[in-house]
């Protein structure tokens, strides 16, 4: 009896002593793992390019994802197939983590060589299929779990499932010019404003009057009463008031952005916005047209996928389209005052994006409001909860921002360019090599212009008197403050590429021109 007592005491020491064996020995591997990681990690924060990475267990590392394994791809058109625990689920609490998705399948692209993959995530029953171009070492497309568009198509879904119905404020109109346009369906004569000066990023500039007027398919579009503009436009409201004191009149904005001191409200018939720049802005609100065939042509797309019989269709119905290029970089066509804007452009949503401020259906008789289920989304149709007009009118008043603070930037990088103070010279590098050129009053104490001509060479050689010449054409002047031309030399075989100005010398090919400008 003691002999068996012994023996079972032996065995449960034996016993214990495996146990106590196992537990050090994945006590140190634990310990030996997170020395590991904590040193790969070092390594791989050091890293500086995409192309630094070699495995995807770096990847991993760097992402805090928890790598498990790769191996052969279990299923066709698929290499590799990586499992791993991911960091975070596609969307927090609506909020989508599609950086981190981007991060991850193309960090892992690099380390694969552009071959197919799969990241399998059983913990999270998360798939992310990755399709690839080894032979041009691209991303060509990717799923998540089995969902084309992922992120855009759940996106849409929480964008529609938040639209609701724009707040109108009721608005007295008092301006005789905007009056006219209401009641002449937005029509109307440039006598009816008054006298034209110049053109100006597709605004009619009428500077005396404070008015700006941009037309689209012979209607008006927006119209602008800046601060030279002294009469009441609506509910006593003017432009040399502030944000407080239309607010004090007006009530809650509808639309309020920080930047600029913007505020927007809409009423029945108009949009009204007002800026830091003492600019009131008006745009027509357009939500009794007919979006029938628009509906129609959708579904032809959604069957047929056909990009250009999209574009073609809708401009044929629609010729009031606000913007329209086509390019190498693709095709945008936009109908800022319907919600609307197809884009089929590298790196962005291709398809059909519709705007809160869209009044119809989209397809199968159901509009907005009607497909806040996941299931209602076709593929390629994106929706937005934002208003497209103020959307535009915030693009107009940041676009004369950014375009000032590049121009003053490239100044002081660059102080031997010829130089204008008065006016923020826009060149934009054209398809043969020229250039169009505009001119931005800094203070807006002069008329915004642009020149009526592409060019090939320029130079400021006061901070009127812009000096421009045309390959095989001749050397000419404009005054940006009159807006006048003038012609200085011509030729037909001559390069006219302007090079110096000095003592009312120009330099130019290998001649000069004496200058004698009143």
């Amino acid at each position: 009896m003691k002999r068996k007592n012994n023996k079972t005491i032996i065995i449960s020491i034996c016993i214990t002593i495996s146990i106590l064996l196992v537990i050090v020995i994945v006590l140190n591997a634990i310990i030996n793992n997170k020395k590991r990681n904590e040193e790969l990690k070092e390594q791989v924060n050091s890293y500086t390019s995409i192309e630094d990475f070699k495995t995807i267990e770096e990847v991993s590392v760097y992402l805090e994802c928890e790598y498990k394994k790769q191996e052969e791809s279990k299923e066709k058109d698929y290499v590799t197939d990586i499992y791993m625990k991911l960091k975070i689920m596609p969307y927090t609490n609506e909020k989508s983590n599609e950086g981190f998705y981007k991060k991850l399948i193309a960090y892992s692209a690099s380390v694969l060589k552009y071959r197919n993959f799969r990241i399998i995530d059983k913990d999270n029953d998360i798939t992310v299929n990755v399709i690839c171009d080894s032979e041009n070492k691209k991303i060509t497309s990717y799923l998540i779990n089995g969902e084309n568009n992922y992120f855009e198509k759940h996106d849409s879904y929480i964008e529609a499932s938040k639209i609701e119905d724009t707040k109108e404020t009721k608005l007295n109109i008092q301006s005789n010019i905007l009056t006219k346009l209401i009641e002449n369906d937005w029509k109307i004569n440039d006598s009816e404003i008054g006298t034209k000066e110049s053109f100006f990023n597709k605004y009619d500039i009428y500077f005396d009057e404070g008015i700006e007027v941009r037309k689209v398919d012979g209607n008006v579009f927006n119209i602008i009463f800046n601060s030279k503009y002294k009469e009441k436009i609506a509910n006593d409201i003017t432009t040399s008031m502030t944000k407080d004191e239309i607010i004090k009149i007006l009530g809650e904005p509808t639309f309020e952005e920080n930047r600029f001191d913007f505020i927007g409200y809409k009423s029945e018939n108009i949009y009204l916005f007002y800026n830091s720049q003492k600019e009131i802005s008006i745009y027509r609100v357009e939500d009794d047209y007919d979006s029938s065939e628009f509906t129609k042509i959708v579904e032809s797309y959604l069957e047929n996928k056909d990009e250009n019989e999209l574009i073609k269709n809708v401009k044929e119905k629609y010729t009031d389209f606000d913007e329209f290029e086509s390019d190498s970089q693709g095709t945008i066509l936009q109908y800022a005052l319907k919600g609307i804007v197809i884009r089929f452009q590298k790196g962005l949503s291709r398809g059909i994006h519709i705007y809160n401020n869209y009044n119809g259906s989209i397809y199968n008789d159901k509009n907005l409001k009607q497909l806040d289920n996941i299931n209602n989304l076709p593929e390629n149709v994106f929706i937005k909860n934002e208003n497209l007009v103020k959307k535009i009118e915030i693009d107009r008043i940041q676009d004369r921002e950014n375009r000032i603070f590049s121009y003053m930037e490239t100044r002081q990088k660059k102080p031997e360019i010829s130089q204008s103070n008065k006016y923020c010279t826009i060149k934009t590098l054209m398809d043969d090599g020229s250039y169009q050129i505009k001119f931005l009053s800094m203070n807006n104490n002069n008329v915004n212009s642009e020149l009526k001509e592409n060019i090939n060479y320029y130079i400021w050689i006061d901070d009127d008197n812009f000096v421009y010449s045309i390959i095989n054409k001749g050397i000419y002047v404009y005054n940006a403050t009159s807006r006048k031309y003038g012609t200085l030399i011509t030729g037909n075989n001559e390069k006219f590429e302007i090079k110096e100005y000095k003592s009312n010398l120009l330099k130019y090919d290998s001649k000069s021109l004496t200058l004698k400008l009143k």
